[in-house]
């Protein structure tokens, strides 16, 4: 990764990327732009909200112990090899269209652990929160595919889902429970089992008709409305939308909902500054 990518990143996200370049090349080899920023950054406030200054804080913790415990080295491992990694290609990828590509590179490193009780709690996790393998999300993914081969057959499962919605009154439903990891997958479009799994249309291609997707996908990748998938305003909406959802009925109803309460929000006194907070001292 070049310096202008790193210097594009804030102080804690460059913490994490240049610790884990030092341990993964060790203190005699790395570079010494590296050391000299680790020596003089802090790695950021630990909040149990933010997983990636408690990585770093792990990490400042192993740097410093002249012998780590089995343990240490077992959560260092996994953040150098898996949770380090996977962060940086989200943000790298950070559209919804890239969202299953990012989970199958997630599965991709976890392979590399070897501990078999780390391998095991990690795939639980990505069990619980499978919601980027579920089928609609990858077959986003699949026609912004450059394979030709899979943007075909995800038009298919498309086409084939909207006939049999068209003769099903039950409103659709998206729920990970649907989904049947395949750890072993060698593509993300092979990450679940296709023939016992329910297709759903991907709303986000309601613009296209059948015909149009059809022949969007002989052309190349089909153009997918560029909306981040993991970022924090995108979470804050999800929130809001579920929250309004429990309370009223009907897009204008919910609409309205999360709009007064976004005008309410702004009208509130907000705490800007660390100098606004009440202080003994």
């Amino acid at each position: 990764m070049t310096e202008e990518i790193k210097n594009d990143l804030s102080e804690d996200q460059r913490y994490l990327l240049r610790a884990c370049l030092v341990i993964q090349e060790g203190k005699d080899h790395a570079a010494i732009q590296d050391l000299t920023f680790l020596a003089s950054s802090s790695p950021g406030s630990l909040n149990h909200a933010r997983w990636l200054t408690c990585a770093n804080r792990v990490l400042r913790l192993y740097m410093g112990t002249k012998e780590p415990s089995m343990n240490l080295l077992k959560i260092v491992s996994f953040i150098v090899k898996v949770y380090a990694p996977s962060w940086f290609n989200i943000r790298r990828n950070p559209h919804c269209s890239d969202g299953a590509r990012n989970f199958f590179y997630i599965i991709q490193k976890s392979r590399s652990i070897s501990d078999s009780l780390v391998l095991e709690s990690t795939r639980k996790v990505l069990e619980r929160n499978c919601y980027f393998a579920h089928p609609e999300n990858i077959l986003v993914a699949a026609l912004t595919d450059a394979d030709n081969a899979i943007r075909k057959d995800a038009a298919q499962k498309v086409i084939s889902a909207r006939q049999n919605t068209l003769q099903d009154t039950v409103p659709r439903s998206f729920s990970k429970s649907v989904v049947e990891i395949n750890f072993d997958a060698t593509s993300y479009y092979e990450m679940i089992n296709w023939s016992k799994t329910a297709v759903s249309s991907p709303p986000l291609l309601h613009f296209m008709s059948s015909e149009e997707l059809l022949q969007a996908v002989e052309s190349g990748p089909i153009n997918i409305p560029v909306f981040p998938c993991h970022s924090q305003g995108v979470e804050r909406a999800v929130k809001q939308v579920t929250r309004a959802s429990s309370k009223v009925c009907g897009h204008a109803a919910r609409h309205g909902m999360i709009a007064s309460t976004e005008e309410s929000l702004r009208k509130k006194e907000k705490l800007e500054t660390k100098q606004d907070f009440y202080s003994d001292d």
